[in-house]
């Protein structure tokens, strides 16, 4: 079989899965990631000499992940809404998104073949502006189409931005972390006792989200004190074993009670102990995030609180420009200096559009627009400042110590700094994740922050491919995307083809309990997670958008094999003689 053919099953098999099950409008949303994903994998494959020789790879395979749309559209309009009792399909639409999702994944896989020969900052640019573009306007699709998915997106991208934090410590500088989730824990639980009545702050949440980080990073460093001399397995054990003990300490501050040690005086708990966190009752309702608003129909520039509000928003576009000015003056020169400005005015945009033109207030639950682009102003946040990190001197020395820790002692790398270092700004944005969550979903419980938050987030980086960022956020999706959209959707289709077609034939009751629980979902997601692993681990462990080193590293075999041999090299005349 062709590896475009290959290349082109693979990236399209999972969302073919989630458009049988869904249906609707969703494969016209799936396609262009599934062609973007197909041209990408295959140019990373496959040897290539021109521009034109990656486009048409990405073509094929962009060809061969549209046409399994096209039948999974097909499939589930047909066959499968008859065996499911599901309504009848409309045949117009069915046409429709079967063709548009053929178009669109070979368009795009075309052009993210073609991509893939440009220059890293311009190949970069292109990337990120159309995973930017299709991000900003996905939400009015969503409402277009009515497929109602946005609130699940929103998960979708809080696990993409824990996966760009332990990207940088397990990516770049090669520590295997495998209790990520307590700093998770640790950055919404700070949120959570700041912003609520349990300990009577009521701390505002721009704030919060601050301090939220400044204690995961703190808590990066306490964990990566004692595991400096550790490497492999036995940091893998030291992190796991902290992972599991931070939910069990916010579990259990329940009843705290502080005496001096000399005269035995009562300090904290006088007179009954001090509940810190609530244990498994949780910390509820969390503050939400407030953005100051000015209605143009009663302003009265008259009015304290009016000027106040503009005094704010100038003040917050005057430091704009100050922190853009900064980093524009650290850029290189061209492209990426045009990136900070349109940046910065970008950002000058949408404050004013929300302070004047959409007044927001106070975020709500039930209105998940503003959520959404505040998780994904975060995201591009991150996703600039870590690609500065990766690109400055610390990136360089975190490559180092993974490569081979003792040839940078030699050359001058402090490697308790650098260790440190990691695993502090790894846990920032895992604080940063773990303030949004706590926020949004406005009740925090210890039993959210277990193992298995760890393991989905190694998923997705081992997924994507270590030390690339655009590795890490496709492998987010798909694991976070099989996660919210493929295993609910699954478990209901299955108990309605069980409820229509098969116990009918069963008249064994426990046999129908035993069918009913084999397809739970929460049963489900640790064998799928599970298997994603051991199957990536077999094919392709480098990911499916491996970083230069991680290719270099599982393809050296190949590489020296095409080479040519000593003999075969043409000396020259002068050697000859």
């Amino acid at each position: 079989m062709p590896r475009f053919i290959r290349t082109g099953l693979t990236t399209a098999l999972l969302a073919a899965i989630i458009l049988i099950l869904n249906g609707g409008w969703s494969g016209l949303i799936i396609a262009p990631l599934v062609g973007a994903g197909a041209g990408i994998v295959i140019t990373s494959q496959e040897k290539w000499k021109t521009r034109a020789d990656a486009a048409r790879l990405g073509l094929k395979a962009g060809i061969t992940g549209g046409i399994v749309l096209l039948v999974a559209q097909i499939f589930h309009d047909t066959l499968l809404a008859k065996i499911a009792g599901l309504p009848p399909q409309p045949i117009d639409r069915m046409i429709i998104v079967a063709v548009g999702a053929l178009i669109v994944s070979t368009l795009t896989g075309f052009l993210f073949g073609g991509a893939q020969s440009l220059a890293s900052t311009p190949r970069l640019i292109f990337t990120f502006t159309f995973l930017g573009l299709f991000l900003l306007i996905y939400p009015f699709i969503d409402q277009a189409t009515e497929l109602g998915w946005i609130g699940q997106m929103i998960a979708v991208l809080i696990f993409v931005l824990l996966a760009l934090g332990l990207n940088i410590v397990v990516g770049y500088a090669g520590l295997l972390d495998l209790g990520y989730a307590a700093f998770f824990a640790i950055g919404a639980y700070t949120t959570g006792l700041l912003s609520s009545p349990q300990i009577g702050l009521h701390v505002n949440f721009w704030l919060a989200i601050w301090v939220a980080a400044a204690i995961a990073a703190f808590s990066g460093i306490v964990l990566g004190a004692p595991t400096l001399p550790l490497r492999g397995d036995y940091l893998a054990i030291v992190t796991l074993g902290f992972g599991e003990i931070v939910p069990i300490v916010f579990r259990n501050l329940t009843a705290i009670v502080i005496r001096e040690p000399i005269t035995g005086t009562c300090l904290v708990g006088c007179p009954k102990p001090f509940n810190l966190t609530a244990g498994e009752q949780g910390v509820n309702p969390i503050g939400r995030p407030v953005l100051p608003v000015i209605d143009f129909a009663q302003i009265n520039l008259g009015d304290a609180q009016v000027i106040a509000r503009i005094a704010m928003l100038g003040i917050i576009l005057a430091l704009g420009f100050i922190i853009f000015r900064s980093l524009a003056l650290k850029m290189q020169a061209g492209r990426q200096t045009f990136l900070v400005w349109g940046g910065f005015g970008a950002l000058v945009l949408a404050l004013v559009y929300l302070f004047f033109f959409a007044p927001i207030g106070e975020f709500q639950a039930g209105k998940y627009l503003p959520w959404y682009y505040l998780i994904l102003f975060i995201i591009a946040f991150s996703v600039f400042f870590i690609n500065r990190l990766r690109s400055s001197r610390l990136g360089r020395a975190w490559t180092a110590i993974r490569e081979d820790e003792l040839a940078a002692a030699s050359m001058g790398v402090d490697i308790v700094q650098t260790k440190l270092l990691a695993f502090s700004m790894g846990a920032t944005f895992s604080g940063f994740a773990g303030a949004f969550y706590a926020a949004y979903i406005s009740a925090i419980f210890p039993s959210t922050f277990d193992f298995s938050i760890s393991v989905i987030v190694l998923c997705m980086v081992i997924l994507g491919g270590q030390g690339n960022m655009i590795g890490v956020i496709l492998g987010g999706l798909i694991i976070t995307a099989a996660d919210r959209l493929f295993l609910p959707q699954f478990a209901a289709l299955s108990q309605s083809i069980l409820k229509t077609s098969v116990f009918p034939l069963i008249q064994n009751e426990g046999l129908r309990d035993f069918f009913i629980g084999v397809f739970d979902p929460s049963q489900l997601r640790l064998l799928l997670f599970g298997l994603t692993l051991v199957i990536m681990m077999l094919v392709r462990p480098e990911g499916l958008v491996p970083s230069t080193y991680r290719r270099r590293e599982f393809h050296e075999a190949d590489e020296t094999k095409n080479a040519p041999m000593e003999s075969e090299v043409i000396q020259p005349a002068s050697a000859s003689k």
